[in-house]
């Protein structure tokens, strides 16, 4: 676990709870005491060029996401934060619109395939539901 120091890579300071990990550690857990861990395993260019050749203008938000830092796995979904909110995905499963209206596969479900085979995603120790609960003091409540 981190103390705010400098991180030796990057030179940034690192957030006291964020464990930084190397592709040796990346199938461990997901520091189940240390609230979130950020695994940073980059994709080299020639696999982003072959990503956008195959996907598109899909590819181009979907590794923007990655490359930004807005993939978040909790203990229960993947998260990505978009354009508009945050949306969960489950294997070939997304809540955003775009995966409503035409059932195939979006951005978001794309940037969550890119980061689990990149690493490069952040781990919450926490459930998303609860989150989500926290939110929203109404649903805590009963009232709908």
């Amino acid at each position: 676990m981190t103390d705010g120091s400098k991180d030796s890579d990057t030179g940034k300071n690192t957030d006291k709870d964020t464990v930084k990990h190397t592709e040796k550690d990346h199938g461990k857990d997901c520091g189940k005491d240390t609230g979130k861990v950020t695994y940073r395993i980059k994709l080299d260019a020639q696999r982003c060029e072959d990503i956008r050749s195959i996907y598109g203008k899909k590819a181009d938000n979907a590794l923007t996401a990655v490359e930004e830092g807005r993939v978040y796995k909790y203990l229960d979904f993947f998260v990505v934060k978009g354009n508009t909110g945050e949306y969960v995905v489950v294997d070939d499963f997304c809540t955003c619109q775009d995966f409503a209206f035409r059932q195939i596969e979006c951005w978001h479900i794309l940037a969550v395939r890119i980061a689990k085979y990149s690493g490069d995603y952040t781990c919450i120790d926490e459930w998303y539901l609860d989150r989500l609960l926290k939110n929203n003091p109404e649903s805590e409540s009963g009232k709908q």
